[in-house]
């Protein structure tokens, strides 16, 4: 392929799990394209990589959510608009949160019993750290992360928002 006809595509992880349920589906691209509101020409353009993905309106999102059975937001984060920093209450704090996490997960038990040290720790992708630290958060049962936005917080921020004679109706 051409490099000069060739976009970086920040929403690869979308369109690569697209591709996937696209083919297990058996469809042509024609059939993805009707079913999410892209025309083919473009879905064809953006799997070879010439057209971003991010130029998609935002609305379209929700569709191949719900193609792919997964929610909105995830769709969000695999296709470029979101990070996982966004995810944080104290964003500016996530970096060296993420670093220090690092550091306290090289120096664990777990750590020294499979033989990972900090500098191959330090070598992952940005969100492959965030996936370790995650996954040692669950296993071990410790916060190593600033403060995040959980199911419970959202419900909360969200039923403030919602107006008072909406709430009067809300049915329990």
């Amino acid at each position: 392929m051409n490099e000069e006809n060739t976009v970086t595509n920040k929403g690869q992880a979308l369109l690569d799990l697209l591709q996937f349920q696209r083919r297990r589906d058996n469809l042509t691209l024609a059939e993805l394209g009707a079913r999410i509101g892209i025309d083919a020409s473009y879905l064809s353009s953006m799997f070879s990589g010439k057209k971003k993905f991010l130029a998609i309106n935002p609305k379209i999102y929700r569709l191949i959510a719900e193609y792919l059975g997964l929610p909105v937001v995830v769709c969000y984060l695999l296709g470029g608009w979101m990070e996982p920093c966004d995810f944080f209450m104290r964003q500016g704090e996530y970096p060296s949160a993420v670093e220090n996490a690092l550091e306290a997960i090289s120096r664990s038990r777990s750590a020294l019993d499979a033989g990972v040290t900090r500098c191959q720790l330090s070598e992952l992708n940005e969100r492959v750290k965030l996936l370790v630290v995650l996954l040692y958060e669950q296993a071990e049962g410790v916060t190593l992360l600033p403060e995040r936005f959980s199911a419970e917080g959202l419900h909360a921020v969200s039923s403030m928002w919602i107006p008072f004679e909406v709430r009067l109706n809300k049915v329990k």
